[in-house]
C-alpha cells in the first residue's frame, strides 16, 4: 500500500510558512486541535516542519556538551525531570516570551524527513516510528509539498488490514 492511499490530501493540510511566529503557530494548534504544521514557501514547496515536541524541546533547559564531539549523543538520551522546578510557572513564562515572537525559519526543523506517494506505507510507518509523525509527502521532481501521513491515518490503515486478516482476505502489499 501506498502512502498516498492513507495521507491527508494538500487541500485539507494547515501548513504555515517560515514567515509566521511561534505565537501564530500556536494559536493554529489551539483553535484547529493540531499538533504540526508543515512550513511551506510561496510556491507550495516543503522547507520545514513545526511541530508541538519541537516547541516542548525548545522550552527545555539548554544542557551544554561536554568537550569531546559525541557528547551530544550521549545528551540527547538523557531523561529530564522538571519535577523539582516548583513554582515553575514564571520561568516557563519567560522562555516563552522568548520564542513567541521568532519566526518559524529560525526555529523549524529544516529539511524534514518525508516520504513520496508512492512510497510504500511500511516505510512511511518505520520512518515515522523514528522521526516521528506526521510525515509529510512531497513530489518527487520538486519537493511540493502533496500532503501528510499521519500516525492517526496510519491506525485507520492498519485496523482496515487487520478487518481483512481476521476475515481471511488477502491483503495486497
Amino acid at each position: 500500500m501506498p502512502c498516498s492511499n492513507v495521507m491527508i490530501k494538500k487541500e485539507k493540510v494547515i501548513k504555515a510558512s517560515a514567515d509566521n511566529t511561534v505565537a501564530e503557530v500556536l494559536e493554529i494548534f489551539e483553535t484547529k486541535g493540531i499538533r504540526s504544521v508543515p512550513v511551506t514557501d510561496e510556491d507550495g514547496t516543503l522547507v520545514g516542519i513545526f511541530n508541538f515536541t519541537h516547541l516542548m524541546k525548545k522550552l527545555l533547559p539548554v544542557l551544554e556538551p561536554a568537550s569531546d564531539d559525541d557528547s551530544w549523543l550521549r545528551l540527547k538520551h538523557v531523561n529530564i525531570s522538571l519535577d523539582h522546578l516548583q513554582g515553575s510557572t514564571p520561568w516557563v513564562a519567560k522562555r516563552l516570551e522568548l520564542l513567541l515572537p521568532r519566526k518559524l525559519e529560525d526555529v523549524m526543523i529544516k529539511d524534514p524527513h518525508f516520504v513520496h506517494e508512492d512510497t510504500p506505507i511500511r516505510e512511511g510507518i518505520r520512518l515515522m516510528t523514528q522521526y516521528g509523525s506526521p510525515l509529510p509527502v512531497v513530489d518527487e521532481n520538486d519537493q511540493k509539498l502533496q500532503g501528510l501521513v499521519t500516525s492517526q491515518n496510519v491506525v485507520t490503515a492498519l485496523s482496515e488490514i487487520a478487518e481483512h486478516v481476521v476475515k481471511g482476505n488477502q491483503v495486497d502489499e
